[in-house]
């Protein structure tokens, strides 16, 4: 089993991608301004996946102008000051572009890090090694169980029809019950482990076609990555916590494969040069 790593970055999030990637990375974020996006309207790309850290509530967009200038400031800001709720909360707002940008550049880290793809696929074979055998033994306990059952409802029908005794319809009810339980469990393990069988070429392939919707500079590609991507961001008014699926096309549907290979990424909100906006 992997345990989540919690990364305390210093300076950012290190390079860690060869130079020719990083500056296709980099290029790309410098033109995010050229998504098919109205120019009146703000698109908040992180919107479902912000909370406050402080409080709970969730965090939304927010435009306004302030200073002498009247300043337009796009921001991520607490619910619980938005709607100023009985519920107080001081969490400072948070520079939309910033925090969008800073997401981006982790996604790119992970998508363009060969290395890391291959540790991910080492990590990931050994989780299945690890965990078959216990599913295996599971599968194998569940039919037993249900083969089991079939034989008592078995005997139960044959009772019924020869005494008529109405009383054995109850336990016969009662044990059919048991059998779609214990049916719906085997269905549930057996997909478990059908989700685990995955080619490592499988692996590969998908860790390409991340890098062609990174690289696409399309919305609605970034809004998927991030979808499948991201977790939670977690904002507190020191820092910052990105929780990061760094395999999520073959674990989100299995919570126990999803916990193994998720990560936290965090930096104060200052490493990450996010500009506070206060209120």
């Amino acid at each position: 089993m992997i345990n989540d790593d919690i990364i305390s970055i210093k300076d950012g999030v290190p390079r860690i991608i060869s130079d020719e990637d990083f500056d296709k990375v980099q290029a790309l974020l410098n033109t995010r301004k050229k998504l098919d996006m109205p120019r009146t309207k703000e698109v908040y790309l992180l919107s479902s996946k912000i909370k406050c850290g402080e409080c709970g509530y969730k965090f939304s967009g927010n435009r306004k102008h302030s200073g002498r200038n009247k300043r337009l400031h796009v921001t991520y800001r607490c619910n619980a000051r938005a709607n100023k709720t009985d519920r107080s909360c001081d969490n400072k707002e948070i520079n939309k572009n910033r925090l969008e940008e800073y997401t981006l550049k982790i996604l790119s880290d992970i998508i363009f890090d060969e290395a890391s793809m291959e540790q991910v696929i080492k990590n990931y074979n050994e989780f299945v090694q690890a965990n078959s055998s216990e599913l295996n033994n599971s599968i194998k306990e569940l039919n037993g169980k249900i083969t089991a059952v079939n034989r008592k409802i078995e005997n139960t029908v044959n009772a019924v029809a020869e005494t008529g005794n109405t009383s054995l319809v109850t336990m016969l009810g009662s044990l059919e019950s048991e059998r779609d339980d214990l049916n719906a469990r085997l269905i549930r393990e057996e997909n478990k482990r059908k989700s685990r069988a995955v080619d490592t070429s499988v692996i590969k392939a998908a860790f390409t076609q991340a890098k062609q919707m990174f690289e696409s500079n399309e919305l609605e590609d970034a809004r998927q990555l991030v979808n499948l991507y991201i977790e939670n961001i977690i904002v507190y008014n020191e820092y910052v916590d990105i929780e990061v699926n760094v395999l999520p096309f073959f674990s989100d549907t299995d919570d126990e494969l999803r916990d193994a290979f998720k990560k936290t990424i965090s930096a104060s909100r200052e490493e990450v040069y996010i500009m506070i906006y206060r209120q």
